[in-house]
């Protein structure tokens, strides 16, 4: 759930990340959403997932529910106290302006939300949990798309391996989660994009707005 649990998955992905035949993948798909934590949407026509990626051997499209995605943030980090999340925080927002000041990366940080355990009393924290919004800095799909491929080449040039196309084309997000949590302990980065039905229905803070004023 954490490796695919954004956007859209279909059975075959669920085989090829679990490396088990599609048969098991399908069981286990299926008592997940008996269970309330998917929900097959193989029929939504308006996902772009099911119309542009699923060929005609693999219709099968699944999404997490909003329990799916409950247990998809569950933790068994080790507590950190409240002063360490306080510095944690402070220099994930530091990053978060070096994101926004790199003219290289293609997404914008538009939003920063923190919920979860950071908002309690609580002298010890389970983890950091911390919800953005990410927009493209470009509009047009063409160019996008060879500047995402760019992106790609030069993590390759440095050493980095990608095993699918799906991290192939996840990278230009990807590259800037690693960014922001390199080396700092208990962060748990969540996408508005995808998760924000269900993280909106919590109690939250604002941490960070960016000035639309940026270029």
């Amino acid at each position: 759930m954490r490796e695919r649990g954004f956007g859209s998955f279909s059975l075959g992905i669920v085989a090829d990340t679990l490396k088990i035949t599609r048969c098991k993948a399908k069981r286990l798909v299926s008592a997940l959403a008996k269970d309330g934590f998917l929900l097959d949407c193989s029929r939504d026509t308006s996902d772009t997932f099911v119309r542009v990626h699923l060929n005609e051997s693999d219709r099968s499209s699944y999404k997490l529910t909003m329990q799916g995605h409950a247990l998809r943030m569950a933790t068994a980090r080790k507590p950190i106290k409240r002063t360490t999340a306080d510095r944690i925080v402070a220099k994930f927002l530091e990053r978060v302006e070096n994101v926004n000041r790199d003219p290289n990366l293609l997404y914008w940080i538009d939003e920063v939300l923190v919920f979860g355990s950071f908002l309690s009393t609580a002298p010890r924290l389970s983890d950091l949990d911390l919800a953005i919004t990410y927009t493209r800095r470009i509009d047009n799909h063409d160019v996008w798309q060879s500047m995402s491929e760019a992106r790609v080449r030069f993590a390759q040039a440095n050493g980095r391996l990608f095993r699918s196309f799906f991290a192939r084309l996840g990278w230009p997000w990807r590259e800037i989660e690693l960014q922001l949590c390199k080396g700092l302990p208990a962060v748990s980065i969540h996408d508005l994009r995808d998760e924000g039905e269900f993280i909106r229905t919590l109690p939250s803070k604002q941490l960070y707005v960016r000035l639309q004023t940026e270029l």
